[in-house]
């Protein structure tokens, strides 16, 4: 969760000064109108949750179908700030006590960036990365043959690099 925070917060410093603006706004406790919000909110997951437009049927349902309340009660209102049950969940110490074969994946603008990924994989025993190059956190829609075929090769144990 804190390495979540920062990065997310980074990647906020990136966006654009409105969308920017009015996010850091509502994180300060000023009234944001929910809608203002939202639409703000968007852009930050079309650049770093899903970059296709327009966006799949199956990630739509999973946002108007998932459990807000349970999201909410176990992470907060947004990406940028936790405030839930996993506001102190920390389990980067515990990396190095993985003992399966772990293949970590991201992608290039995924807002679990590349760089925490690899930070990841370097406490992880014989861990190995695939970043993929045109996605963001959805590379399974975004890029499904890549996506599929690391997936096959390293289930099948035939995944040995990192591009």
């Amino acid at each position: 969760t804190p390495q979540w925070i920062r990065d997310a917060n980074l990647l906020l410093d990136q966006m654009p000064e409105k969308e920017r603006s009015v996010i850091r706004c509502a994180l300060n406790g000023e009234v944001v109108k929910a809608e203002v919000f939202d639409a703000a909110e968007m852009v930050f997951y079309k650049r770093h949750l899903c970059r296709l437009d327009p966006w799949p049927q199956r990630l739509l349902d999973s946002f108007a179908k998932g459990n807000k309340q349970l999201y909410q009660a176990m992470w907060g209102r947004s990406e940028f700030v936790c405030t839930g049950t996993l506001q102190n969940y920390d389990r980067f110490p515990d990396l190095h006590n993985l003992k399966m074969p772990v293949l970590l994946t991201c992608g290039r603008y995924d807002e679990a960036r590349p760089e925490t990924m690899a930070a990841a994989m370097a406490k992880i025993p014989g861990a190995l990365m695939h970043v993929f190059e045109h996605s963001s956190h959805c590379p399974n829609l975004e890029e499904p043959d890549s996506y599929y075929s690391v997936m096959d090769a390293f289930a099948r144990g035939l995944y040995h690099s990192s591009p």
